[in-house]
């Protein structure tokens, strides 16, 4: 137990990280429930809930394994991966940019007026 003395605020710092990603995965949800047109939100969510709990089920899993065979394995892989989203993200973007933008549709009623 006292072995991992030296390591200690390493993994303090892993514990607030950790606990930063569920704020922005709220951020996240909301900003999506916003974008996302009505007819594709269930799907959307669905989609995002799955790949989130399976990269956080699994992702220790890899990076234990990764780590097994050689200690800066994870964060080459995790490094890569963070380049290839990158890429992936910019490519949609531009992509979603190109595309013919649908007119939006006021749904809130407006202001009741008084008799």
């Amino acid at each position: 137990m006292f072995a991992a003395l030296d390591v200690l605020p390493a993994i303090g710092i892993a514990y607030v990280l950790r606990g930063g990603i569920f704020s922005a995965w709220a951020l996240f949800l909301a900003a999506m429930g916003q974008t996302s047109p009505a007819h594709l939100r269930t799907r959307a969510f669905a989609i995002v809930e799955i790949l989130g709990g399976s990269a956080m089920s699994f992702g220790p899993v890899i990076a234990s394994q990764l780590y097994g065979a050689d200690p800066r394995w994870p964060f080459i892989v995790s490094s890569l991966a963070t380049f290839a989203m990158a890429g992936v993200l910019v490519t949609s973007h531009r992509r979603s940019a190109r595309a013919p933008r649908l007119e939006a549709v006021e749904t809130a009623p407006g202001p009741v007026e008084s008799l």
